[in-house]
């Protein structure tokens, strides 16, 4: 019997689609813990890699948005993505990663004293703007933000999100810098 993952589990999806995302869910830990062959270069204020696999990418990071959408355990309970669940699951059975905003996927990597905490998982939330909504979320130590909207951020796009060339400017950032950490350690504090 194979090891379980560890995380929080909640089955969500049938066997066939396990199958058919299980390699994309494979492809993007190789990605962050080593296994894929990709050029990385780590520059003082971010991590910039080249050579990804543009839809493994996006519709690995799109399934990821679905399903936290879908569960219904209450760690999850702030995502919910309401007239655009439909359109965000078609594309991932359809394994269509779309445009990179459209549903983009910003990621930092939030350091604690210097370091990267690679266990470190934080509840999502959302924060809403002119444009629609943000989801943030900390996984494996990453800050994870999701666009949804109906509004494209085309030139935000440019920036942020991967590019179809496999390019992706990922910002390393003091944690004490990131006003969703602050929010939440403020949070967790008074309680």
């Amino acid at each position: 019997m194979p090891p379980l993952q560890k995380g929080l589990r909640e089955p969500l999806l049938c066997w066939d689609c396990e199958q058919k995302l299980s390699p994309y869910e494979k492809y993007n830990r190789e990605i962050l813990y080593g296994g894929v062959e990709i050029t990385g270069s780590r520059k003082p204020n971010r991590i910039e890699f080249t050579g990804l696999n543009y839809k493994r990418v996006r519709v690995f990071y799109l399934s990821l948005l679905w399903r936290m959408s879908i569960a219904s355990h209450r760690f999850w309970k702030e995502v919910d993505l309401g007239r655009h669940e439909a359109k965000v699951r078609e594309m991932v059975l359809r394994e269509l990663p779309g445009e990179p905003y459209d549903y983009g996927v910003y990621c930092i990597a939030p350091l604690f004293d210097g370091q990267l905490l690679a266990d470190f998982i934080l509840e999502p939330d959302f924060k809403r703007d002119h444009r629609g909504r943000f989801y943030r979320v900390i996984l494996g130590g990453f800050l994870f933000m999701f666009y949804v909207s109906a509004v494209r951020l085309q030139d935000m796009g440019k920036q942020l999100f991967i590019q179809k060339n496999g390019h992706w400017i990922i910002p390393v950032i003091d944690a004490r810098n990131i006003e969703f950490l602050r929010e939440e350690a403020k949070r967790m504090a008074g309680r």
